[in-house]
Order: structure tokens, then sequence, then C-alpha cells
């Protein structure tokens, strides 16, 4: 019994650190961003963002193969990016 709430609780721990949390709050691209598709992918661009262009950025870094990404929720869609440099926080 005891060994089975050890792993229930081993397992509950290691599925809360393995969610993220989704994109927040106003972030405006300071300069062109590829976005892409799909993690560790970064030939494909799903859309480019402009300077200007507001969008929701996740909190976290997700880490796939040699590069690091973050989600991003734009108007123009949803996908990844490898560097958040180009981006400043907007209140409200």
């Amino acid at each position: 019994m005891r060994t089975v709430l050890r792993r229930a609780a081993i397992t509950a721990l290691l599925a809360t650190l393995g969610c993220s949390q989704p994109p927040n709050g106003r972030w405006e691209a300071t300069q062109s961003v590829d976005v892409l598709l799909k993690k560790g992918h970064p030939q494909t661009v799903a859309f480019v963002l402009n300077a200007g262009d507001v969008c929701a950025l996740g909190q976290q870094w997700s880490f796939e193969k040699e590069l690091r990404y973050k989600e991003v929720i734009c108007p123009q869609g949803k996908g990844w990016i490898t560097s958040d440099t180009p981006f400043k926080k907007l209140s409200g």
C-alpha cells in the first residue's frame, strides 16, 4: 500500500511539473520574427510577425533537439519562437 501511494505521489508530481502555462500577456514584436509551425523543425515557418504585432507569449521554455522554444498565440495563429528578445511587454 505504501509503495502504491508513493508511486501515485511521484506520478502526480511529474504530471504537474510537465504542465506548462498557456501563453498570456501582451507582448509587442520589436522586429521581424519567424513563428515556427512545430517545435524541433526550425525550417517550418508558419508565419512572420512584423514590428508592432502583438501576441501572447508562453512563460516557460521547452527544449527539443538543440534549440529552445516558447509558444506564442497571435492574431495570425499559434506557433513557436526560439528567442523572446525581439518582444517588449505591454501593460494591461
